[in-house]
């Protein structure tokens, strides 16, 4: 029994350590085309005409990196951690700062709404791309 166990937990530890490798490979695959954008806006000449265009493309590419980050939490710890303590005010300057170039977007808040208490366990990268799919889904398709 001790064999089979101490075996057992030399082939968890093998996964372990390939799915690991396995994850940064990923993280790796994903943040270099992300990175290759960004550093290319940032060398495009930015002008009246092109400058919103090319901050939204800077403003996309970062939440892209938040995604995956948030992501690759997951898959390692098999779970997306809800402590943080977070006030809507920045989630909705967050939001409004995505979604500023799109007129057909308006962000009406409610009288009443407490926008500066924390919430508590709460994960503000889950937070902010549920209020941007909600957004994406009323206005983009």
């Amino acid at each position: 029994i001790a064999n089979s166990y101490n075996q057992l937990r030399a082939s968890e530890a093998r996964q372990s350590n390939e799915r690991n490798l396995l994850l940064a490979g990923v993280s790796h695959d994903l943040r270099s085309p992300l990175a290759r954008i960004k550093m290319a806006t940032s060398l495009l000449p930015a002008n009246a005409e092109t400058e919103s265009k090319l901050a939204i493309i800077s403003r996309n590419v970062d939440v892209a990196d938040q995604l995956i980050g948030s992501f690759m939490d997951y898959v390692r710890a098999g779970t997306e951690p809800l402590s943080d303590d977070v006030s809507l005010n920045p989630i909705i300057q967050t939001i409004k700062s995505l979604y500023k170039e799109m007129p057909a977007v308006e962000m009406i808040i409610p009288a009443g709404l407490v926008v500066d208490r924390p919430l508590k366990q709460i994960n503000q990268v889950l937070l902010v791309r549920m209020l941007q799919n909600l957004i994406d889904k009323i206005y983009l398709y």
